[in-house]
């Protein structure tokens, strides 16, 4: 019955939209549970509103309530006779997850374009690139890609992974860099109200000490496994004790209850989850080392030229349950720890005063990201308004 009525109003909004005149400088952001306000959403929008030459407006399904450095004039409920006025007369439909959001009842409407700022580079194989998935998969994922007009990528790697994985044509798939990562090297003065408050809250929480942060990646194979316990207290910390730092730790919103036990058996080790920090470029900002394993968290700090740390303990399973994109063990910029005496050493070692940063992160760095200057968004914002130009 939901499908039924979902059709009929895509009906109903087509023939709407036909007598709606289109308002090129109409941008929107979708936002939900899942994809909420943050990365190259959030980025974009700060870009955009910084300009003031197009009017936007957050499409919110989450239910929350407005966020704090949105005003009232700009936030739309989901759903809202408001959102259905101006998504008939919008430019652009900007999301970073599911389509869905954006499309649904409007998926017949023709005068938007719909830009895909997906939520992270590729490394864990997704879409049509996992082994898994089946041949009514890929046609149903062939088809949605049709939808989607544009894909803001940082490499020609990127471009290809995300062809691969959506099933899309190339030459949607535009180089411009991520938004988000502007967050990473922008001064601090041109964040917006929300992003200062977090870098403050990391920097207070550092208090001149050396900043570790840990942000393993979810594993749908095993909702139990975790890579540091309190088992691993008698090692940890004396070492977080002998270089003067703080560990922080980011799971996997899923996976935090899993280092509950972990983050309060210790006073150096600290909450670094996404209901702490929402937005995870302004906290990089203040790590000094990260520990990552095949979450793509890793590619985004390469940019800032700092040392990482590989580590999971179960890198065969992984591999066997899910795969990769890229040949993994090709492109890591150190090795790889799978036992915590391998990750003490590899910590030790980074840890020291006087390591460089590899040579070969600097040839990873540039593998994955074209535009290692953190101009992204004006990139993107150009090519919109060129764009749009090009058509008026």
């Amino acid at each position: 019955m939901k499908a039924v009525t979902q059709r009929l109003l895509a009906v109903k909004y087509y023939f709407r939209s036909l007598m709606v005149r289109p308002r090129p400088d109409i941008w929107l952001f979708y936002i939900n549970r899942h994809q909420t306000f943050e990365g190259n959403i959030r980025a974009l929008w700060n870009y955009c509103n910084a300009r003031g030459e197009v009017q936007t407006y957050l499409i919110d399904y989450r239910g929350e309530g407005r966020p704090a450095d949105v005003s009232e004039a700009q936030y739309v409920p989901g759903g809202s006779r408001r959102e259905i006025h101006l998504r008939l007369r919008c430019r652009y439909c900007f999301i970073s997850h599911s389509q869905r959001l954006a499309l649904g009842k409007f998926s017949l409407v023709r005068s938007s374009r719909l830009v895909n700022l997906w939520h992270g580079i590729p490394i864990k194989a997704i879409g049509n690139l996992d082994e898994r998935f089946t041949n009514h998969q890929f046609h149903r994922e062939f088809r949605k890609s049709r939808r989607i007009k544009l894909f803001s990528v940082a490499s020609v790697l990127e471009r290809s992974i995300i062809a691969g994985a959506f099933v899309s044509e190339a030459k949607k798939i535009k180089v411009f860099g991520l938004p988000r990562n502007d967050f990473l090297g922008m001064p601090y003065t041109e964040l917006p109200g929300a992003s200062q408050q977090l870098v403050m809250r990391a920097r207070s929480a550092k208090a001149g000490r050396r900043f570790l942060l840990y942000a393993p990646t979810f594993r749908d194979y095993d909702r139990s496994s975790v890579g540091l316990g309190k088992d691993d207290l008698h090692w940890l910390e004396p070492l977080l004790q002998r270089h003067n730092a703080l560990l922080g730790i980011r799971p996997h919103p899923r996976d935090l209850d899993l280092y509950r036990e972990l983050i309060d058996s210790s006073e150096r080790i600290v909450d670094c989850s996404q209901a702490v920090y929402d937005d995870v470029s302004c906290l990089m900002r203040e790590v000094d080392l990260l520990i990552s394993d095949f979450s793509s968290i890793w590619v985004d700090y390469l940019l800032l030229d700092r040392p990482i740390v590989f580590y999971a303990w179960d890198l065969q399973r992984y591999m066997e349950s899910r795969g990769f994109a890229v040949p993994f063990d090709r492109v890591l910029p150190s090795d790889f720890s799978e036992t915590t005496e391998q990750l003490q050493g590899a910590l030790e070692e980074a840890l020291r005063e006087d390591a460089p940063v590899p040579a070969r992160q600097q040839w990873v760095k540039g593998l994955f990201h074209q535009y290692p200057d953190f101009g992204s968004c004006a990139r993107l914002y150009r090519y919109l308004q060129d764009w749009t130009e090009a058509e008026t």
